[in-house]
């Protein structure tokens, strides 16, 4: 009788150890929260993030879309690279602004795993996937220059990413993060259908901007915001993108606050979580 019990608490243990939670999730995206991995595969990933191969490895798991850290080179070549210096991640030094796209390609990510892996241009990424337009992807704008003429730096970087996008037909797939309100006000008043979110600290700053600018949204930190806050966006008609999340409950935490879209570390297990 005893071991009766033992086993039925076991049973029950497992039952809800296995009940996958019901999400009631309401937002600006047909209740539905777009999937996209951190970099690609994320930190955690045995891929070099940012790089080629753990942004289509990405794609291919099955998630919706990745983010990616954008540069441009001296030579108005975009990169996928995160860190503002070479010698952080790389042999070369210096600002990728500061660097030729051919010599970038002479280097590789540094540190094992990662020897193999090259820094990529966005156009060898997007012409390596197969109809880039049904994926979802946050260009998360890195505006790292020496240059003196900060606006005339920008509205080149606008147009190099503008004719990345007209090329691949991104209009409605790329989401572009960028904490500069003169950059996001160019490209609104270039091109008004693009999907464009400010990148603030904290929600107020980022709501206040967006009304400014009349732009499509806020890409925050998750926990610099509040299902509140989250829902007074949404009502003023602004979609939220959460990044930052790195853990399983950190993804379940960040369905809760109802965002439109969530840029994750932990992927297999937010696939799961929106399945």
């Amino acid at each position: 009788m005893r071991n009766l019990r033992i086993i039925s608490l076991l049973l029950i243990c497992l039952l809800f150890a296995c009940s996958k939670e019901e999400f009631d999730i309401q937002n600006l995206s047909g209740n539905k929260i777009f999937a996209l991995g951190h970099a690609g595969m994320g930190e955690n990933s045995l891929y070099a993030m940012n790089s080629k191969e753990s942004i289509l490895a990405c794609l291919n798991s099955g998630m919706d879309g990745s983010e990616m850290d954008v540069q441009m080179t001296r030579d108005s070549v975009l990169v996928a690279f995160h860190d503002e210096r070479l010698e952080w991640k790389t042999e070369l030094s210096g600002l990728v602004n500061e660097t030729d796209w051919k010599d970038l390609q002479t280097t590789s990510f540094r540190n094992l795993p990662y020897l193999d892996y090259k820094i990529a241009s966005l156009d060898e990424i997007f012409s390596a996937i197969e109809h880039p337009e049904n994926h979802h992807f946050a260009f998360d704008c890195k505006l790292y220059t020496s240059d003196s003429n900060i606006e005339a730096y920008q509205a080149k970087f606008a147009r190099a990413l503008s004719r990345l996008i007209e090329k691949y037909g991104l209009q409605s797939a790329a989401c572009i993060e960028s904490q500069s309100s003169f950059m996001l006000s160019d490209l609104k008043l270039q091109h008004p259908s693009y999907q464009l979110y400010i990148y603030p600290y904290y929600f107020d700053e980022g709501i206040t901007a967006a009304r400014t600018l009349g732009i499509t949204g806020i890409s925050i930190d998750w926990e610099h915001i509040t299902s509140a806050d989250v829902a007074l966006a949404h009502a003023e008609g602004f979609k939220i993108a959460f990044w930052n999340v790195q853990s399983d409950k950190e993804n379940r935490d960040a369905i809760r606050k109802n965002p439109d879209f969530i840029q994750t570390d932990k992927l297999v297990n937010l696939r799961k979580l929106l399945r």
